[in-house]
């Protein structure tokens, strides 16, 4: 895919309004951007959405299928009430207590400036994060709140490009759910001749509920592999700028060994044949993705990550200074090569099969010569 057309996906999804449990306008959009490619964005009772490419017939019985997974959702605010121009709005998502006070906010969908003045601690808490249960926000003028339909986010500029880094309201994990699309674009226009799924949850942020709630319908055949795509917090060895991160497993548990080989084995494969294609590798234990929830219900499950900075919008605090609200940061060749990656393991995916088997026969044939000498020499 041209560089061009990728940041216009970019721009077009990140600009979208998001919170748990209110991911309206995202929802619209993947809906509207698949019907223009021809395809069909299928609906759980839940909201998530599932979108599937194929060319020819599809793939039947227990043949391995990719499937990538995207949450449409960033951490964000849900407005309970308004008496005149004061607002109470529950908070769903990770952010430290310390960033709110004082920060500016927006109220969708009459797009109503203010800023939280107030919050109370949840309870469940700890002394290293205290998470926020509602804020007070004082508003530019009153707002009506329909329940289920009013919410809020930071106030804070959607899309901008700055030497190379793309700058952003959420890109956790909008910028995965742009990079699907792109994805089913790519694949469309040149006709690849493979099986490719790509799913959409819902309120991930509250604890990967629609994702939770899809894998108990039974809408996806355990025959697919799951590839959970994140924006996940940089860390020494997933740099940003260093190309897509084949993530082995995170804060809550490691994932499929064949999907990190078959992963590894795909971007090693990019990497002789595409110049300055580059990726890294990591088990990233800063926090937990949905991958978590498909390999602990029995999928062979594996994740990429787009290493990001100021998680959550928390920007690093240093020293005596006072904790702000920033746009997330991620860059824009780690999600140019990641489409890429993602173009490679969908067009291969049945060599997954075979990944372990080949490993262990080059171990074993490496090992010959050495066996025979053990044997020699054994008393």
């Amino acid at each position: 895919m041209q560089r061009n057309r990728l940041k216009r996906i970019l721009e077009q999804v990140l600009n979208l309004t998001t919170a748990p449990f209110h991911e309206y306008a995202v929802m619209d959009f993947v809906d509207s951007f698949v019907e223009k490619l021809g395809l069909t964005s299928e609906k759980d009772r839940y909201g998530n959405r599932i979108v599937v490419y194929h060319s020819g017939e599809r793939v039947k019985g227990k043949q391995p299928r990719i499937c990538y997974i995207a949450h449409m959702d960033h951490p964000g605010f849900e407005v309970l009430s308004c008496e005149g121009k004061q607002a109470v709005a529950k908070w769903w998502g990770g952010v430290k207590r310390e960033y709110f006070e004082g920060t500016k906010v927006r109220v969708y969908p009459d797009d109503v400036p203010g800023k939280v003045v107030s919050t109370k601690k949840d309870a469940k808490s700890t002394p290293e994060f205290q998470r926020v249960d509602t804020a007070v926000l004082q508003l530019s003028r009153p707002v009506e709140v329909i329940p289920g339909e009013t919410y809020a986010q930071w106030d804070l500029k959607g899309y901008e490009l700055k030497d190379g880094l793309v700058h952003t309201r959420a890109a956790d994990d909008l910028c995965s759910v742009a990079v699907q699309l792109a994805l089913l674009e790519e694949l469309v226009k040149t006709k690849a001749e493979c099986e490719v799924w790509c799913v959409f949850t819902r309120a991930e942020e509250n604890g990967f509920n629609g994702a939770l709630a899809l894998a108990a319908t039974k809408k996806l055949p355990k025959s697919l592999v799951m590839i959970s795509l994140e924006t996940s917090k940089k860390l020494p060895g997933a740099e940003q700028g260093g190309g897509p991160v084949v993530r082995l497993g995170d804060k809550m548990s490691t994932y499929s060994p064949e999907v990190g080989v078959y992963l590894t084995n795909c971007g090693e494969n990019l990497k002789k044949n595409k110049r300055g294609f580059k990726y890294q590798r990591k088990l990233m234990d800063g926090g937990v993705c949905e991958a978590a929830v498909f390999v602990s219900m029995g999928w062979k499950t594996g994740a990429m990550a787009f290493p990001l900075g100021n998680y959550h919008n928390m920007a690093p605090v240093k020293g005596k200074a006072k904790a702000r609200i920033r746009q997330e940061t991620v860059h824009i060749d780690d999600i140019a090569m990641g489409l890429q990656l993602m173009v490679e393991a969908g067009l291969n995916i049945q060599e997954i099969e075979n990944v372990l088997g080949d490993k262990a026969r080059w171990l074993h044939e490496r090992n010959e010569p050495f066996a025979r000498k053990l044997k020699e020499s054994a008393r």
